[in-house]
């Protein structure tokens, strides 16, 4: 075979091996294609599964017994938000249509199908102005109510109410966690392992106030481990704030020891400039927000004036309180003074016994 005649066999054979290479990609690439485009139709397809088509249906009743319009909703974390106030909403009511034509729902028994209904609340404590639901702090407190039935169409007529202030309690994540109150929910429907979100509702602490807080105190008798009185601070116009989100009322102490040290009652607030010839604080942290306040000097004797400040979420101003001036020191245990009198009497009881018998037996010798 000539040089030219080989070259060409060999240009052929390269050429063939070339589009066989090129046949063998476009099958793999084809195949790998086809597995991606059912993966996810798959995924698509378990999603619908778990997806329940219907209504909700939730009202929500005002204090006095009336219907509050839910209108004007917002977008808030994915979805819609209604804001209703926590001062003038007493409960809602949550009932659910399926969508009967839409569903195939599985049953236990095809021949005798049992539709079980369960509710579940889904809960923040926190505002909209996050815009977003699905945090750390969201609790989910699941099957709290729910019913059965035969009919699915007959599981619209179960309605279930949650009282706001009551709220519900239960376990999630493994601690006792509690939905009440102000802050962000949203119901949870499943029938048949099929579920449903509601759109989220909002129930808002007050925000503005009639008047500035007023506040008096009371004291509390000393317990077995300090001689000091502790102090319990309250507001005495409560009504205005009972529906405020308390970690807004901030209480603050400030006071002179009696070796002249000037306190404050929380280390972040020596950063502050009411408090800027404090030297330093009774505690580094404190639970002190809320509408009453415990106060004790923890040994330190002095006289601390007490006062408490609201400021609602993100304002700019803060409103103070009345201030109210309280001394501490070693209190004086009128137990003792009891205990002093009692024991005298005793000791005299004793006296006057022996002083008779001794007396009785003088009389016997002579």
């Amino acid at each position: 075979m000539s040089n030219s005649k080989k070259m060409n066999f060999f240009y052929i054979a390269l050429a063939m091996i070339f589009l066989l290479c090129l046949a063998l990609s476009f099958i793999f690439s084809s195949q790998s294609l086809q597995t991606s485009t059912r993966s996810l139709n798959d995924d698509v397809q378990v999603r619908a599964e778990s997806t329940l088509s219907g209504v909700f249906s939730i009202r929500a009743t005002s204090r006095n017994g009336e219907n509050i319009a839910l209108e004007n909703p917002i977008s808030y974390s994915g979805g819609s938000a209604y804001r209703v106030n926590w001062s003038e909403i007493e409960s809602f009511s949550i009932s659910f249509e399926p969508n009967v034509d839409a569903e195939n729902l599985p049953a236990a028994d095809p021949e005798d199908p049992v539709y079980t209904l369960s509710i579940g609340v889904n809960y923040l404590k926190g505002y909209l102005s996050s815009n977003n639901f699905d945090i750390v702090d969201r609790i989910s407190l699941e099957n709290v109510d729910g019913t059965e039935n035969s009919d699915l169409a007959a599981l619209s007529n179960f309605t279930y109410t949650f009282d706001v202030d009551d709220g519900i309690s239960g376990i999630f994540g493994g601690n006792n966690v509690t939905a009440s109150g102000w802050g962000i929910y949203q119901f949870h429907i499943i029938i048949n392992d099929r579920e449903a979100f509601s759109d989220f509702y909002a129930v808002e602490p007050t925000y503005s106030v009639a008047a500035a807080p007023e506040i008096d105190y009371t004291a509390l008798p000393p317990d077995y481990d300090t001689s000091h009185y502790t102090f319990e601070f309250y507001l005495v116009n409560f009504d205005d704030y009972e529906y405020i989100d308390p970690a807004c009322l901030v209480w603050y102490v400030k006071g002179t020891s009696e070796d002249g040290t000037i306190f404050a009652l929380c280390s972040a607030d020596l950063a502050l400039d009411n408090f800027a010839d404090c030297s330093t604080a009774i505690y580094d942290t404190y639970d002190r927000t809320g509408q009453t306040f415990l106060f004790n000097d923890q040994g330190n004797a002095g006289e601390w004036q007490v006062w408490c400040e609201y400021r609602y979420n993100n304002a700019t101003y803060s409103t103070a309180s009345n201030v109210e001036t309280v001394e501490t020191g070693d209190s004086f245990d009128y137990f003792m003074i009891v205990y002093i009198v009692i024991g005298l009497a005793v000791l005299a009881v004793i006296t006057i016994i022996i002083t008779s018998i001794v007396r009785n037996k003088k009389e016997k010798v002579w």
